[in-house]
């Protein structure tokens, strides 16, 4: 017997939880540091990603 998974979209006017959040914070962190690759970027990149268990 097979199970399948089916994935539902969220509706877009739903808000974030916590991961979605702190998930989006992380990627902003790691557009900005690439846009600017300097000493504070990084730190605030890895600070955020040290704090935020994403797995």
């Amino acid at each position: 017997m097979e199970i399948e998974e089916k994935m539902a979209e969220k509706p877009k006017d739903w808000p974030m939880n916590a991961r979605e959040m702190a998930l989006e914070a992380v990627c902003e962190k790691v557009e900005e540091f690439r846009k600017n690759p300097s000493y504070k970027t990084r730190e605030v990149l890895l600070s955020l990603v040290c704090n935020h268990d994403l797995n």
